[in-house]
């Protein structure tokens, strides 16, 4: 995970964005093949978003990221339901210390805070501004860009078990 970067992820970016529909239906297929526990997954917890729009950017999020840790790590190991059950308990107990510290109006550091994020600073920023209720033509509000940022954060906390 370390080794992704800026390049790397604008590579795949552009690689995803020159794909014809065919070719990108075929990358979902093959990661729903290599990855039949993680895409179901997915899928569930994107019925958790309103919106249509936010559904396929969050795929498209995952696409990209899941383009460049395969392409990086062709031989990774498949993610399983226990993984995944792992990954999601762990990101609920953290945002659920960080909710009771809020509470309790104790100051958060940046590193209590830094644990709720995508440990990779590059694949942090590209799904924050991907998914910045902020910007033009956004399909996101706050909550939904919330809910869809910690979709993904499990799936690359996933993905990051078996690299």
């Amino acid at each position: 995970m370390a080794r992704i970067n800026d390049e790397k992820l604008e590579k795949a970016i552009d690689y995803i964005e020159e794909l014809s529909d065919a070719k990108y239906e075929k990358l979902l297929d093959t990661f729903e093949k290599e990855q039949p526990e993680l895409y179901s997954f997915l899928n569930e917890k994107l019925e958790d978003l309103d919106d249509e729009d936010q559904r396929n950017d969050v795929i498209t999020i995952m696409m990209i990221i899941y383009y460049v840790i395969s392409t990086e790590n062709p031989n990774m190991f498949i993610v399983s339901n226990k993984i995944i059950d792992k990954c999601e308990t762990r990101q609920q107990e953290i945002l659920e210390e960080i909710n009771q510290i809020a509470r309790t109006s104790e100051l958060l550091d940046d590193e209590d805070l830094s644990l709720a994020f995508i440990p990779n600073k590059y694949l942090h920023n590209f799904v924050t501004a991907t998914l910045d209720p902020g910007e033009e033509d956004s399909p996101f509000d706050e909550a939904s860009s919330d809910k869809a940022y910690h979709i993904v954060k499990v799936c690359v906390d996933c993905l990051a078990e078996v690299i």
